[in-house]
């Protein structure tokens, strides 16, 4: 990251990548170096979600574990926003589920597919 200038962006994004890094505290320290006085971040975390990515899948956050790592970078939090349900958590644990049990079942494949 040396390459790029502080304070060069207006906004960023990380969407759906902050618990796949060992040390969030860091990461987002480094984006607020980034930004310009008065920049936004857009972040997105899961909460309710299966193991993905191992070893590298290291927190689910709450809101206040998420405001503590954007606050301790100096970012404002704005606001939070859950972008699904329970219902959907169920659902995805449900495909994943099929897909590991009937995946290697060539007629079953297409189905689960």
């Amino acid at each position: 990251m040396s390459d790029v200038p502080q304070e060069a962006f207006d906004s960023a994004i990380c969407l759906e990548v902050l618990e796949h890094v060992s040390n969030p505290f860091v990461a987002v320290g480094e984006i607020a170096k980034l930004l310009k006085p008065g920049g936004v971040l857009i972040l997105s975390v899961p909460h309710l979600s299966r193991v993905h990515e191992a070893p590298h899948d290291y927190f689910r956050y709450t809101r206040y574990g998420i405001q503590s790592v954007l606050e301790s970078s100096g970012f404002e939090f704005l606001e939070m926003r859950p972008t699904s349900s329970l219902f959907s958590f169920l659902g995805h644990q449900w495909a994943s589920a099929s897909n590991s049990l009937f995946w290697s079942m060539s007629v079953l494949r297409w189905l689960v597919f």
